[in-house]
């Protein structure tokens, strides 16, 4: 099988996977034959046509596995969906456009920060307790440090 007909192959099985018309739990292999198919072939002159059907692949696999959260592997065995680790690799190698690494980024970002939001909301808090913390206005001291060590010369 050629490569090109390889890219198409992977293009045809994430589209049924993401049509409902094959079984979503195919589609965490699919992810792992494409990231090793992605690493192998980084070297590979492909064409612009096989360059834009890989990166819609990936597209969809997002999409599928991302986006839609509700979606889970029926079997208990198998890990989560996600993209990620494909998309990490996809950004490692020198296969697509800048445009295409722009995008990608995007959506690592969205994946990565949409969980930890709640955690950042968490840290501005701590942050701003800190900050009141030191803040704190010395004139409304009730303790005057000069005047203790006025008395004390005194005696």
């Amino acid at each position: 099988m050629s490569i090109e007909q390889r890219v198409k192959q992977f293009y045809d099985e994430a589209v049924k996977i993401s049509n409902g018309t094959l079984a979503i739990t195919k589609a965490n292999k699919e992810i792992t034959t494409l990231r090793k198919f992605i690493h192998n072939n980084q070297n590979h002159n492909f064409h612009e046509r096989e360059k834009a059907k890989i990166f819609a692949t990936i597209e969809l696999y997002f999409s599928l596995c991302n986006r839609k959260k509700d979606i889970s592997p029926t079997d208990t065995n198998d890990k989560p969906l996600s993209a990620q680790d494909l998309i990490e690799d996809s950004l490692k190698v020198p296969l697509f456009t800048t445009k295409q690494k722009k995008s990608m980024l995007k959506w690592l970002e969205d994946e990565l920060l949409e969980p930890n939001v709640g955690l950042s909301k968490q840290q501005e808090k701590k942050n701003a307790e800190k900050k009141k913390y030191y803040d704190h206005d010395s004139d409304d001291d009730e303790y005057n440090y000069d005047e203790e060590d006025q008395e004390e010369d005194d005696s």
